[in-house]
């Protein structure tokens, strides 16, 4: 940019292994990042409360606080999205169990079918070999 300023927001890290928001937020997808964007405005103080802070280490702890507090809340919609994704899997393969008992049960009925007419016409034929009425008594 013309004015000198960074195009993409500073990155949240948290040493190693820690909190990284902004890897969070890039490899989540747009949703992840709405999430954490919706999460830092919900917990972070307006500029106004931010600018009157007088002591670093206040200031600094609230930062770590609130980093912590962003961390666990991110950990915690990680695990749900994780047991949304396994619900979703063990749906997909009850459906597909279902889909393979339906093309069971379509392949009875169609046997079934066969097996209903091949006895129609048996039965047809044998009550045209011993001259009986048909069934619908049009003889």
């Amino acid at each position: 940019m013309a004015d000198g300023r960074n195009r993409f927001p500073p990155r949240v890290t948290c040493g190693r292994g820690g909190l990284s928001l902004g890897r969070a937020i890039t490899s989540g997808g747009h949703a992840m990042r709405v999430i954490a964007t919706a999460l830092l405005f919900a917990l972070l103080p307006p500029p106004a409360v931010a600018q009157t802070c007088f002591d670093p280490s206040q200031c600094a702890r609230d930062a770590i606080m609130t980093s912590r507090m962003v961390s666990r809340e991110v950990s915690r919609l990680a695990t749900e999205l994780n047991t949304l994704r396994a619900d979703r899997r063990a749906l997909s393969a009850d459906v597909a169990a279902l889909r393979e008992d339906l093309a069971a049960l379509r392949e009875a009925l169609v046997e079934q079918a066969d097996r209903l007419e091949a006895v129609e016409e048996e039965n047809a034929r044998l009550r045209g070999a011993l001259d009986l009425p048909t069934a619908s008594g049009e003889d």
